[in-house]
């Protein structure tokens, strides 16, 4: 029996930073929905590569996780791999990759003052910023279908942030999932409560003005930890 040949760290990093050519993508992702194993670590790096902690007790717990699972994981691969080839040199490189991976996934839980805004459902009648003379409207780009319309009010100075969109079909397999991509090119996920084909939500705190641009996805009902089905609409916050 052959055995399985699970995935690399840094190739499931790259994948969720959407740094893997489409065919290798495709080939990891497919990978995954037969692993559990792999399946697993893909979620607990998802995680830690895109939650901001909610303080900065939690923030160095998190560290310490992720530091000894990859260094538990590099010495089992070194051991293996010493054995198997009495390789230093490939050793060495594989220490330093697992090295910048950490840097990589421990950068967004720096303290910087940059939260993740407030985000709520419905239509907010205090949503009263957007007569503001600072506040900036966009407009919903529809990729998917002619007849989705909407219009995005940002905030800056105020921190707040109105989306409104019509005309989305609602779907019995499907949800729409809205994506805030931020200025570090990181993602954001959030699952759009539809009424009458309609979404409206109303987001409030630091992070809006680190917020470059939205996209929406269908994705299976619940939502997705990344993209993975047809772009219906994106707006571009041009500052």
């Amino acid at each position: 029996m052959t055995p399985i040949r699970h995935a690399a760290d840094e190739q499931l990093v790259d994948a969720i930073l959407h740094n893997l050519p489409k065919a290798e993508a495709e080939k990891l992702h497919e990978h995954l929905s037969h692993c559990p194993s792999c399946s697993r670590r893909y979620r607990e790096w998802h995680v830690l590569l895109h939650r901001q902690p909610d303080t900065e007790a939690e923030a160095g717990k998190l560290k310490r996780h992720l530091m000894r699972n990859v260094a538990q994981r590099d010495n089992a691969q070194n051991v293996s791999t010493l054995k198997r080839l009495g390789n230093k040199q490939w050793v060495i490189g594989f220490s330093l990759a697992a090295l910048a991976v950490v840097a990589l996934v421990l950068l967004p839980f720096q303290s910087t003052g940059q939260d993740v805004p407030s985000i709520q459902d419905g239509p907010l009648e205090q949503a009263t910023f957007i007569y503001d003379p600072h506040t900036v409207q966009y407009d919903v780009i529809p990729l998917l279908a002619a007849d989705v319309r909407g219009d995005v009010w940002v905030n800056d100075s105020t921190k707040e942030m109105l989306i409104r969109v019509e005309g989305l079909v609602p779907m019995v397999h499907k949800d729409y999932q809205l994506w805030f991509v931020d200025t570090d090119d990181r993602l954001h996920g959030k699952v759009l409560e539809l009424q009458n084909g309609k979404a409206v939500l109303y987001l409030h705190g630091d992070g809006i003005q680190r917020i470059q641009s939205l996209r929406t996805s269908l994705e299976p009902k619940g939502g997705s930890p990344v993209p993975t089905g047809a772009e219906t609409f994106i707006v571009d916050l041009k500052r």
